[in-house]
């Protein structure tokens, strides 16, 4: 049974820049992990096409598929947190943009399929979705 989690920001830019800082190698580095000199990024934007974040100095990574893309709006993701190629199934995170006054609403919903890794997902999102609110 999994756990669902949802965090959310409100961030002063464009709805296209928003969109662009979760969807291109460049956008990433401007907030995930930019405190990490040795992050690698990889993004293919389509349907399909798959994902990887890489920290080697921290021994930390995501990677996974980008199942939806629906520009500006709407990225669905399978997620598999660490370094390592571990067996099971792939969580689900999707991210929601919404335009508003003077900026965009990002929702974060992940879906964690081991209960024990919870409280560890909610601390990480918090840090990169805390850096996100700062993009301008």
């Amino acid at each position: 049974m999994s756990t669902t989690i949802s965090l959310s920001c409100w961030v002063p830019v464009s709805l296209d820049y928003a969109w662009d800082c979760w969807t291109s190698p460049d956008g990433l580095r401007r907030w995930w992990w930019p405190h990490l000199s040795d992050t690698t990024y990889h993004v293919e934007p389509r349907v399909g096409g798959r994902y990887a974040i890489s920290c080697p100095s921290a021994q930390i990574a995501v990677r996974g598929t980008l199942l939806a893309l629906e520009r500006p709006q709407l990225l669905r993701m399978s997620w598999r947190w660490g370094v390592e190629d571990a067996e099971g199934d792939d969580d689900l995170v999707e991210v929601r943009l919404v335009r508003r006054e003077d900026g965009v609403h990002v929702t974060v919903t992940h879906e964690v399929l081991r209960r024990d890794e919870v409280e560890a997902y909610v601390q990480r999102w918090n840090g990169v979705m805390d850096r996100f609110a700062q993009l301008r």
